[in-house]
């Protein structure tokens, strides 16, 4: 009566959900008719959380696509460097046997990250990586069952507005992916932003979009309150291809903070044809986008590292552009490159209202 007591308590729970009520009214008949052998293989569900309807949808999508479930847990030290353990594996096809399996899971790793996979056994890929648990508890459902919801789940597109909030990000995600770039992330307090030390954050080796968000908002909720930025790694020529703030202090940023898209006022459209590329050492995407942050009221900044400093974030300020004349600005900019020729040198697109960047993008290289 015991076993049947806490399956019913457990069940109440989820009632309205057939997958997972249908292995609790299963193990209450199995222990009727089987007396106290049913009530000792049922110990190990005891106090076991509800799966939430959500995730057995997915579960359900995952399977009904021909795709295997599988876990994987972190404590909070092995989740801030990406290394993830595999739980038992789960062989079953049945979504009442898996969603069993996946709530003995969360029970023995309480306390720690537990994320579900959906593997694509034929083609040797993940097509899902989504976090379910955190140390303080489950995580409630980021409508995933859209990223499963064909056969191309892997591919599914980013564009759709992500649990990061930004269609913005979700595009700059794939676009990295797309040329065949790594993902990486960076932090930093308020203090360690300016002086530009920021710390490195896990490395996310999934080619797959979809997963690369989960990871990246749960990267942005474990560092509330930080600059978080994201980094696109070029593995083969050893070098960062893309550096961009996605979270501040005051919250995530909604859009692709580089202001190249934006429309410049009208009042500036004529002045945009005062400097071209002929003559320069500037490239045309660069004079472009100091044209439109001078044309939106920013101040230009540059800051300079050599290779070993690169490799730590400890950059440099070069000399203070004061100007907003665009042909001042421009030649400071030649300069600064000029002055530190061999060493990474980056833009700077400042707010000086609101004291924050607004662009950040490197402009040379060693």
């Amino acid at each position: 009566m015991v076993g049947v007591n806490q399956a019913l308590a457990a069940g109440y729970q989820c009632s309205e959900n057939l997958a997972c009520i249908s292995p609790l009214r299963n193990e209450t008949k199995g222990s009727s008719s089987n007396g106290g052998r049913a009530r000792s293989g049922s110990h190990s569900n005891l106090g076991a959380r509800p799966i939430p309807p959500e995730t057995v949808q997915t579960i359900s999508q995952l399977l009904a696509q021909g795709y295997k479930i599988g876990t994987e847990h972190a404590d909070a030290r092995r989740f801030r460097t990406g290394s993830w353990r595999s739980c038992a594996p789960i062989d079953s096809r049945n979504t009442s046997e898996v969603v069993s399996a996946l709530a003995a899971c969360l029970q023995d790793h309480q306390g720690e990250y537990v994320r579900l996979l959906g593997i694509d056994s034929k083609a040797k890929r993940r097509v899902l990586e989504e976090i379910i648990q955190r140390p303080d508890g489950p995580v409630a459902s980021k409508s995933s069952n859209a990223q499963v919801s064909n056969a191309t789940a892997s591919t599914a597109s980013p564009s759709r507005t992500t649990a990061t909030g930004s269609s913005d990000l979700a595009q700059k995600v794939s676009q990295i992916l797309n040329q065949g770039y790594k993902i990486g992330t960076e932090y930093a307090d308020a203090r360690r932003f300016r002086t530009g030390s920021w710390r490195s954050g896990p490395q996310i080796d999934s080619s797959s979009a979809s997963a690369v968000l989960s990871q990246l908002d749960a990267f942005m909720n474990e560092h509330t309150g930080e600059y978080v930025r994201l980094i696109g790694i070029d593995q083969k020529a050893k070098r960062r291809a893309v550096e961009e703030i996605i979270q501040r202090p005051d919250g995530r940023v909604s859009a692709t903070p580089s202001p190249s898209a934006a429309s410049p006022a009208p009042s500036s459209r004529s002045a945009q044809s005062s400097y071209s590329s002929a003559n320069s050492s500037l490239t045309s995407e660069t004079i472009e986008q100091v044209k439109n942050l001078l044309a939106q009221g920013y101040k230009i900044g540059t800051e300079h590292a050599d290779k070993r400093r690169f490799r730590t974030g400890s950059w440099r300020s070069c000399t203070p552009i004061d100007s907003n004349n665009q042909r001042e600005v421009m030649a400071a900019l030649e300069g600064c490159m000029q002055e530190h020729s061999g060493e990474y040198v980056r833009l700077i697109g400042i707010d000086a209202q609101a004291k924050r960047r607004v662009l950040e993008e490197i402009i040379q290289r060693p």
